[in-house]
């Protein structure tokens, strides 16, 4: 028995250091998925040969182990220095997820695109856009978006890092995808249209801008290993329910405005 409680805690400790978990990728897509018009659903439903968006919204994290796709890791996010500007930011070629951004937007726009090409663009897009809405993905140099901050979250018995605090800690609940996503979806009208008028550097802008919050410690900000709880998860969560939703609206209207023809 005891054995065995061992193992599951080192399952539940040990989960991959991923922009957002699955549960969290899966309730951007299905948000999105939800806000997509009929023309959109259709191609999306004939690219991936009926699979739903969320069905397909971990794809870019589950090939990074494969050798043939180790050099997608670094498009995953983009880091700044404190006085750096992600609207005058010059992505660099294959390398960071705003050049990965643009780079498959305009795949998916591509009359002579192959529906293999377009499908790979879809499914790396989907997972990107979702990314970028992690603060933590237009993370610091100096910390590597938070991976070098040690962070003990309610008191656990094992130590994470700041990052995966936000990749999935802030947000863990005991609810499915789909009902977490019909939970937190409800964005006024005006939210959205908010939201949907903003480029891919915006949304980095928006999470570098949140830096201050998610570095606000409060009383355990000169701790060795940041001692987190309550205090910041009530401090954090809605926020990072809204990052989730804003991928989720935006992912969705992109998609509208790529296959609205």
């Amino acid at each position: 028995m005891l054995r065995l409680t061992v193992v599951f805690l080192f399952c539940i400790f040990s989960m991959p250091a991923n922009a957002w978990w699955e549960k969290e990728h899966q309730i951007v897509a299905i948000i999105a998925q939800n806000n997509l018009s009929e023309q959109a659903s259709q191609q999306v439903d004939k690219l991936l040969d009926g699979d739903s968006l969320a069905s397909v919204a971990t794809w870019a994290d589950s090939i990074k182990s494969d050798h043939k796709w180790s050099h997608t890791k670094r498009w995953h996010y983009v880091n700044f220095t404190e006085n750096d500007s992600p609207q005058k930011h010059i992505p660099v070629p294959a390398g960071d997820i705003l050049w990965a951004l643009n780079y498959f937007y305009q795949d998916l726009k591509k009359p002579s695109a192959t529906q293999q090409s377009k499908r790979d663009s879809l499914m790396f897009f989907v997972h990107f856009v979702a990314d970028i809405h992690q603060p933590l993905h237009a993370g610091k140099f100096t910390d590597a978006g938070g991976n070098r901050v040690a962070v003990n979250w309610f008191n656990s018995l094992r130590n994470q890092n700041l990052h995966k605090v936000w990749d999935g800690l802030l947000t863990a609940t005991k609810l499915n995808a789909e009902d977490y996503a019909k939970e937190i979806d409800k964005a006024t009208k005006l939210q959205r249209i908010q939201w949907q008028n903003s480029s891919f550097a915006d949304w980095a802008e928006e999470s570098v801008e949140l830096r201050r919050q998610v570095y606000d410690f409060g009383d355990a900000k000169n701790e060795k290993i940041v001692r987190l709880g309550r205090w910041y998860e009530s401090k954090n969560k809605a926020t990072a329910e809204m990052r989730l939703q804003q991928a989720g609206v935006r992912l969705a209207y992109h998609l509208n405005q790529i296959f609205a023809k």
